[in-house]
């Protein structure tokens, strides 16, 4: 029989703490045992490094102890080794094998040089490209020189030549389905928190590498078990020729429409040492750092605004990787940056009805926003001694935002007979304050793998909106004569603070198998008070509605406690734990509380096969517990859309969702075949489902949410790369497909009962892509189509399917006397969209350009966007409830003539950090 809730977690947070006292008091009286530390570096005959090495220690018998491989800097370290003879052997694919007979104290650092194998490698032709992609173990890597970016090209240029990669209009990355969350510059973090500052700023041209991982949690890193916060991260690789000094870049272009650009990129380097700064203004909507990534935002944000559009912006940024002393390393930037945006567009929305045909809308949009933004965020590792490591990662963001804007909307059953006309015209400001630290403190006692690890989380966000309002509805043909007008300040007040706490101990039971025991306890509170006020006789707005104000506080409180087993073995290693997770939510609105028990059991798993450094397979499941977001749960309805009706529902519960993650990567370093498939799956208990009451008469929808069961989706991803024919052409093949399951209720207009809608969309979007590249000549034509159907069951149109389609053909050409020309042509088209939002476009863009002074240091150039004139600004988006396709306004044609110098200063040797080597204490590396 189950105890009570209460009773758990009454005996779980006595087990917490006296398992916290015990484990944190016995430190002094653990006693330690003399070790000692192997390193070394591998380099090949070129006396280059060699990424990916294998260094195993065996001892006379034959009897492997440990292994490891080489990092970044091709230098490998073999922890804890006892004194004696031994026998390590280094190994690589291409090379001959390396072997020597050494004693443990060894005195100094190894430096190991590899030979080519000439049996294992392919016969040696006159030119030969370096392979796009190649896989090292969990690590996508991509070569730069591979994709021939143009003269003044940025990184975000070079990403989107990338096979299976997307740049977004707001600056976000996906790589092989997957979210890229911070970028990093030699394994150190550049500006994180924000990838566009990267993308926007830095030059493609200083790039050698890209490598696409997932990177573990600090407190993963530390005790070797994964907690399950992993993000994923692109590491760049700066050519050697740009690690150590003095470069930079910059950039200016003026053309047609007034269009301008300037940007300015300094890096000083300086071993492990780095410093960068940035600064830059356009009008071309390349915002580099001109808005910031922040969380939250109310008020006026909710409705969706559009990221489109035309923006002008300037930004000032700087980046520092510093080691202050020898044990303690400083990681940070801060940046400002404002945007001035003007968005117009046009959505066409089918609206899903119960035993009736669908209700359709077009609305228009004006917008006109202005932002300033302002942040920092800091990372400081501090070695306190050899057994003992200290993280700590505080941040702060503000962000100021002013919006004006106007739109209007029409609502019919079909076009000769509209039912309805909406129009709202409003100015709204908001303020946006964010708060962060993360401290993770791990001590490595005495014997090999035992490791008490703390880890600390906070967050406070607070934003404060207020807009003015002037909304009005009028009802036609059977709701003529239905009109409604509101005049209305809203002022918004919204404060969200959420704090973790987790213990970590992990005891060695034997060489290979490993136990944690976890304790974690989190706690969030959200506060969100409205207040709407109507004029008074005298026109000032201080009169207060008390319909439409509402203040609510709502608290989660959680407890886990976890048991996990970890074994592990050369090319393997399996995790596997049960938790247990009680939970309590309070809401508190007006003179009403609520109060919702939960209790989870929470399996985890976690499996790591590889064979090979160059195939790896990954599977990963594990549950998590979210809280409802403010937006949900103020139950009072918003004033501000009369067409949309919007009341939240404060009674909401936390939803719990489980979670399946795997890939598979493999390379074969002689056919230079590289395969790359990824697989994510999400079930969701307690999800939010939308509640929509149509008025059949005038079209408005009446929404609130509720919680159920059984939103879910699907995401698969493949890739691979290989030579077609010859050596110089390279064949890259994606599939991508998506299933998303989503509940939501209609509302039955004839019986005023609820109805179960249940939404599968469907998404299937393969890709190919050929390149050419020989001497001075570079070519790739790429084509992909994406095919889109969704399924509604309560909707009496039962399927709609719509698909893209897109070709492209790019090139660039080094013609004499420093000329050269670039150019690339997109069509695309589309089918199943809505009346006059067709897509049939042609975006051409070219340029010439030409290099001079010494070593072609400057260019001018001269370049076309959009020559034909026929970029549309088309998107569609399918949710539960509705279809939309949108339009947005466009640059349009224009042509720019562009200045570029670059300038550098650089000394001897190159600087790599030791982005292999971020494990601390717990079980060996992988």
């Amino acid at each position: 029989m189950i105890d009570s809730p209460r009773t758990i977690t009454n005996h779980l947070q006595r087990f917490f703490v006296a398992l916290a006292t015990t484990l944190f008091f016995s430190l002094p009286l653990v006693a330690q045992t003399q070790t000692y530390t192997l390193s070394g570096t591998v380099l090949d005959t070129r006396q280059e490094t060699i990424v990916g090495g294998n260094a195993v220690l065996f001892t006379q018998q034959g009897k492997q102890v440990t292994g490891s491989t080489t990092d970044a800097k091709g230098n490998f370290r073999l922890r804890n080794l006892s004194p004696g003879s031994y026998a390590l052997r280094v190994s690589f694919v291409g090379y001959k094998e390396y072997t020597t007979i050494l004693k443990i104290p060894y005195s100094g650092s190894l430096r190991i040089v590899l030979e080519e194998d000439s049996q294992l490698l392919n016969t040696v032709t006159v030119e030969r490209r370096a392979a796009d992609m190649t896989i090292k173990g969990d690590t996508v890597v991509f070569n730069a020189d591979a994709y021939h970016v143009g003269q003044g090209a940025m990184l975000e240029d070079l990403i989107k030549r990338i096979p299976g990669a997307e740049v977004s209009s707001s600056g976000s990355i996906t790589i092989n389905g997957k979210s890229v969350d911070k970028i990093l510059v030699e394994g150190k973090e550049f500006f994180s928190g924000d990838t566009k500052v990267a993308t926007k700023n830095l030059p493609a041209e200083v790039v050698d590498k890209l490598e696409l991982l997932d990177r573990s949690s600090e407190q993963s890193r530390m005790t070797g078990f994964d907690d399950g916060d992993e993000e994923t991260v692109l590491n760049l690789t700066f050519k050697a020729s740009h690690k150590t000094g003095l470069f930079g870049n910059l950039f200016a272009g003026y053309g047609t429409n007034n269009r301008y650009e300037a940007n300015a990129t300094i890096n000083n380097f300086s071993g492990k040492n780095r410093l960068t700064f940035i600064a830059g203004s356009n009008n071309t909507n390349d915002r580099g750092s001109g808005e910031l990534d922040t969380d939250g935002g109310g008020g006026f944000r909710r409705r969706g605004r559009p990221q489109q559009g035309i923006a002008t912006s300037s930004s000032v940024a700087g980046d520092i990787a510093w080691s202050l002393l020898s044990n303690l390393d400083l990681e940070g930037n801060g940046r400002y940056g404002y945007t001035d945006r003007v968005a117009l567009s046009e959505k066409l929305t089918e609206q899903f009805r119960t035993n009736a045909a669908s209700l359709f809308s077009q609305e228009k949009q004006d917008l006109r926003s202005f932002t300033h933004g302002l942040g920092s965020q800091l990372r400081l590792t501090y070695k306190i001694d050899s057994l003992t490591e200290l993280v700590f990662r505080p941040s702060v963001w503000w962000n100021k935002n002013y919006e004006l804007g106007y739109n209007t909307t029409s609502t019919w059953e079909d076009q000769a007979n509209p039912i309805s006309t909406a129009q709202t015209q409003y100015n709204a400001s908001s303020d946006f304050l964010s708060l962060g630290g993360d401290l993770d403190v791990s001590r490595r006692l005495s014997r090999k793998g035992r490791v008490l690890s703390l880890g600390i989380r906070t967050r406070y966000n607070g934003n404060q909106s207020e807009g003015n309002y002037l909304a009005s509805f009028s009802g036609l043909g059977a709701g003529s004569g239905i009109n409604q007008n509101r005049d209305l300040l809203q002022q918004d007040d919204s404060h969200t603070l959420s704090t973790t706490l987790r213990l970590s101990y992990v005891e060695p039971l034997t060489s290979r198998l490993f136990l944690q025991v976890l304790g974690e306890w989190k706690h969030n509170t959200r506060e969100g008070n409205r207040q709407v006020f109507t004029p008074d006789a005298s026109g000032q707005y201080t009169l207060l509605d008390p319909q439409y104000s509402s203040k609510f506080t709502s608290k989660l409180d959680a407890y886990r406690g976890s048991l996990n087993l970890q074994f592990r073995t050369s090319g393997f290693d399996i995790t596997a734990g049960l938790g247990l997770e009680p939970g309590k939510m309070t809401t508190q609105y007006l003179t009403r509380s609520w109060v919702n028990r939960q209790l989870f059991f929470v399996p985890n798993l976690r499996i790591n096969l590889q064979p090979n450094r160059q195939t790896m397979w990954r599977l990963d499941y594990r549950g998590s517990t979210e809280m409802p977001s403010v937006s949900y749960m103020i139950p009072t309805v918003d004033p501000t859309d009369l067409l949309r009706i919007t009341e939240g529902n404060s009674g909401l519960k936390p939803s719990f969702t489980h979670q399946i993650h795997s890939f598979f990567r493999s390379f074969n370093p002689t056919t230079r075949v590289a395969i790359n498939l990824f697989m994510e799956a999400n079930y969701e208990l307690n999800g939010i489902a939308s509640v929509v009451r149509y008025d059949n008469t005038t079209g408005q929808q009446h929404i609130s949410y509720r919680n159920v069961d059984g939103n879910s989706s699907v995401r698969l991803f493949g890739m691979s790369s290989m030579p077609f024919f010859s050596s110089l052409l390279t064949l890259n093949a994606g599939l991508r497909g998506m299933f998303n399951h989503q509940n939501s209720y209609i509302v039955d207009a004839a019986t005023s009962t609820e109805q179960l809608n249940k939404s599968d969309n469907w998404s299937v979007s393969p890709s190919l892509a050929l390149s050419f590249a020989k001497g001075n000549l570079y070519l790739r034509l790429r084509g992909g189509l994406s095919f889109n159907t969704a399924l509604n069951s309560l909707s009496s149109q039962a399927k709609r399917t719509a698909w893209d389609y897109e070709s492209a053909l790019e090139g660039s050409y080094d013609l004499p006397f420093g000329l050269k020309l670039e150019s690339d042509i997109l069509y695309q088209t589309n089918q199943g969209y809505g009346t006059g939002y067709k897509k049939d476009s042609w975006l051409w863009n070219t340029a010439l350009s030409y290099s001079f002074l010494k070593n072609k240091a400057a260019t001018i150039r001269l370049k076309g966007y959009d020559l034909l004139n026929s970029e549309t600004g088309i998107s569609r988006e399918v949710t539960a409830l509705n279809a939309t396709d949108s339009r947005t306004n466009v640059l349009g044609r224009y042509f720019m003539v562009h200045f570029i110098y670059r300038f550098s200063s650089f000394g001897k040797g190159s600087s790599r950090s030791d982005f292999g080597e971020r494990h601390f204490g717990g079980p060996p590396p992988r």
